[in-house]
């Protein structure tokens, strides 16, 4: 049975909802650098890594797209 949306609530898009966040962390932390331990590290095809970056508190599941994994040096 589907929720019953209550009256005056505004739903939100996937797409409007990433923005946001978007939007929210780029306005806070507009220039990031991220400490923690890779995991599940994942090269397909395309170029592009797939990884868990982690630390004791909490994962963050990450893409590196394959025109900055090319200039990665390491």
């Amino acid at each position: 049975m589907p929720a019953t949306i209550p009256q005056g609530t505004r739903v939100l898009t996937v797409g409007e909802i990433t923005r946001a966040v978007k939007s929210l962390i780029e306005d806070s932390h507009p220039d990031v650098w991220v400490e923690g331990e890779v995991s599940n590290l994942a090269r397909p095809a395309s170029g592009h890594l797939y990884l868990t970056l982690k630390d004791e508190e909490a994962p963050l599941r990450t893409v590196v797209y394959r025109g900055v994994a090319l200039r990665l040096r390491f």
